[in-house]
């Protein structure tokens, strides 16, 4: 076990013990859910239990989850399935559903930007869904990865179906940090992916409403209900289910994180006034910070970090590792030397009140080090 402080739980999160636990209780399920003998039958119970479990924590009944392979392929499943020819989204969107969008828009799909707080402009929206002479896929996700802001989906669900379109929304780094049931989103179809909450890493989930169907992306055995064919994932399908029945324990625990986030906040401003957090004035996850202090370069920052013991990111998971400018900072009026300068803190069920207060020493230790070198 690597030791340390793990402040990265919007690029994944640790397993669950319940879900480490209950993975290694289902070992001896290895029959093929397919098959109608005693182990494919006992193999079949597992995931639909599972299933169950997930459609539960979103207030839906089971058939109208179909498990992935992962939240990319969820969103891919929509864009590239869904029949429609006109195709809306925004420039901060998570790449998995940008540019799967882009892909089957033959690079005709509209891209929304956002304003300097990280939200969509909804007259703009209105005014992007009146040019179509038919119905449009839109995409909007529930929550940015990077940032932590929230969408208002419920008006921009008014605005989509006014105009006749189907609205997604990309709800994976919301599962969890945040309360919703699909119903009260007003959203026609929603992605999941289960390493994001606790659960193993290889498995999503598709949520579709009721008479809406897309063209699978993958064909052969007819699993799924013959929207997903391939042998089904027992391990993956069973730690999502236990995972989706601590949902609402897990979203009273990030809410309790916000005061850690929030004073953490207070105390780096308070020392840096030119340091900027993306986001501040929108409503936002819980549990995250972006932040940018001109002039300490992310690598610095990430590097110092790493060696004093803490897991942070430069950016969204992944584009980590790539040397280019955010394009969700970009979008939110960040320069590029901002963004070169930013910071995502993503704190998670294990985080405690000593993990901040550490972690603010260093950060605030590193920063008075290298104060000459801020922009002013």
């Amino acid at each position: 076990m690597l030791k340390g402080t793990y402040l990265d739980y919007n690029a994944t999160a640790p397993l669950l013990p319940v879900v480490a636990q209950g993975l290694k209780d289902i070992c001896d399920v290895w029959g093929n859910p397919s098959s109608t003998h005693s182990s494919g039958k006992l193999a079949r119970k597992v995931i639909e239990d599972a299933r169950m479990h997930v459609g539960s924590s979103l207030g839906l009944d089971p058939q109208h989850i179909t498990f992935t392979g992962t939240g990319t392929e969820a969103n891919a499943m929509v864009a590239r399935g869904c029949g429609l020819n006109h195709f809306v989204t925004t420039i901060v969107e998570h790449s998995s559903m940008l540019e799967n969008m882009r892909e089957a828009s033959n690079q005709a799909c509209t891209i929304l930007g956002v304003d300097d707080h990280g939200r969509i402009k909804l007259d703009e929206l209105d005014k992007a869904l009146a040019a179509f002479d038919g119905p449009a896929l839109v995409a909007i996700q529930l929550a940015n990865n990077e940032t932590g802001v929230i969408q208002p989906i419920k008006n921009i669900a008014e605005i989509v179906h006014k105009h006749k379109g189907w609205l997604h929304t990309d709800a994976i780094q919301a599962y969890g940090k945040i309360p919703f049931k699909f119903e009260d989103l007003d959203v026609d179809s929603l992605s999941l992916s289960a390493h994001k909450v606790g659960g193993p890493t290889g498995i999503g989930a598709l949520v579709l409403r009721e008479n809406l169907h897309v063209t699978p992306l993958i064909y052969g055995g007819g699993q799924e209900r013959g929207l997903r064919s391939g042998t089904s994932n027992i391990f993956g399908s069973h730690g999502f289910g236990l995972a989706a029945k601590e949902i609402e324990r897990l979203n009273q625990t990030y809410a309790d994180l916000k005061i850690y986030r929030d004073s953490f906040e207070i105390v780096i401003r308070e020392e840096f006034p030119a340091l900027k957090i993306a986001g501040f004035d929108s409503p936002r996850l819980p549990n995250t910070t972006l932040l940018t202090c001109p002039g300490l370069k992310s690598e610095v920052q990430f590097m110092h970090l790493d060696l004093k013991g803490f897991s942070v990111s430069v950016g969204s998971a992944c584009s980590s590792g790539k040397v280019k400018p955010s394009r969700v900072l970009l979008a939110m009026g960040f320069t590029e030397e901002e963004s070169g300068c930013s910071l995502r803190i993503s704190m998670g069920p294990s985080t405690t009140k000593d993990d901040i207060n550490r972690f603010s020493k260093t950060w605030l230790d590193l920063a008075k080090s290298n104060r000459h070198r801020f922009a002013a």
